[in-house]
């Protein structure tokens, strides 16, 4: 018997299955030992292939070309508890695309000079505990400390947040509205809590 190792990405993972970004194409249907792990902590566990499916090209340090493939492996046995101590970390590391959509305001911040001048709405597209990617009809300049609110789950999260990012985007009847790379700053332990919460039921809910 031969064996061989696969380097993958994790994409996302629950107590059940992972889904991984490799270079490799696997056997649908064929049993897999998987390694998970994240700066010296590991997981090892078999799965089976369910899905893999062709995802994209990319160009590789030498100027070759390889596919990238995405794969949706479903475990033998559920994780134990002690094995999911690492899904937190996952969560910790993920950025979420997300579905469904979710909404929040910036807020004006009465101890600073007056950016927004009234509350404003805006859709959330991306999500990690370091930030979030949102679309808005607000344009604060770069590096400006905004303050936000998320209802998440039926709690309150609200943090400051500092512009990192900011490009114009088409929106319905092409209006005009500014897509916004936002840094959390000043996020309380409570906020960061609720946030992790919600992060970790994603990431158990894409797979």
């Amino acid at each position: 018997m031969m064996a061989f190792t696969v380097d993958a990405k994790v994409l996302n993972i629950s107590r059940s299955g992972i889904a991984v970004e490799t270079s490799f194409q696997l056997v649908i249907g064929r049993r897999y030992i998987a390694k998970i792990g994240y700066r010296g902590r590991s997981v090892r566990t078999a799965g089976t292939v369910r899905r893999c499916r062709l995802k994209k090209t990319r160009e590789t340090e030498t100027g070759e070309v390889e596919p990238v493939y995405e794969v949706g492996i479903k475990f033998d046995d559920i994780l134990s508890e002690k094995q999911s101590e690492l899904m937190p970390i996952v969560a910790k590391n993920a950025s979420l695309q997300i579905k469904p959509r979710l909404y929040g305001r910036f807020r004006p911040d009465q101890d600073q000079s007056v950016i927004l001048k009234s509350n404003v709405g805006f859709e959330v597209k991306r999500l990690s505990l370091s930030g979030l990617l949102v679309e808005t009809d607000a344009s604060p300049e770069r590096d400006a400390i905004v303050s936000l609110e998320l209802e998440i789950n039926g709690e309150q999260f609200a943090s400051a947040g500092r512009v990192v990012d900011l490009s114009k985007v088409h929106g319905a009847e092409r209006i005009h509205r500014s897509q916004l790379g936002v840094e959390f700053v000043e996020m309380t332990s409570g906020s960061r809590e609720i946030l992790k919460t919600y992060l970790l039921d994603q990431v158990e809910r894409d797979f």
